[in-house]
């Protein structure tokens, strides 16, 4: 027997048999933590979901609604990984201010019109001055996560870009 063998008998005998006697291999753990790219990326769908479901005449459903689809994105996720747990309570734990944030929009006359909205690729757009010098050329890239829209009093339309973040 080796030394290292013998190390290893004296830390733990039960592991030393179970590996070298039992041929088990030891269990690959998930890693520790989960990526902020991957809490964002659920987030963004928890959003895009609850908007897609919900009712606009039926805002007594959003908190149903909201944990609803909670469940359906994060309970295969914490099967796979217990990691996830943490994440579905922190995000739980949003809905309140989240559901009564929107709510409040929505009084104010505003509506989702896109969720992770990606405009196409388009020729610069030119942004003039007062004195109109051209300052910058502008070209959309990426993707927005939300764009609302409300009519003002003169009918017109007005925008509101939204961007989530979800850091603690």
């Amino acid at each position: 027997i080796s030394a290292t063998d013998l190390s290893n008998i004296a830390a733990c005998p039960y592991q030393y048999y179970a590996k070298k006697v039992l041929n088990i291999a030891p269990v690959d753990w998930p890693d520790d933590e989960i990526s902020a790219s991957d809490k964002g990326n659920v987030w963004h769908a928890l959003v895009e979901r609850f908007h897609q479901r919900r009712q606009a005449h039926a805002p007594e459903q959003d908190t149903a609604c909201f944990m609803q689809v909670l469940d359906e994105l994060l309970d295969p996720l914490c099967a796979e990984n217990p990691r996830y747990w943490p994440l579905k309570q922190l995000f739980a734990s949003y809905e309140p201010a989240f559901v009564a944030w929107w709510q409040a929009r929505e009084r104010a006359g505003w509506q989702v019109k896109y969720s992770e909205y990606a405009p196409q690729a388009c020729s610069s757009q030119t942004i003039r001055d007062e004195r109109g010098q051209i300052r910058h050329e502008l070209q959309w890239r990426g993707r927005i996560d939300q764009v609302d829209e409300s009519i003002n009093e003169l009918g017109q339309a007005q925008w509101s870009l939204i961007d989530y973040k979800t850091n603690n």
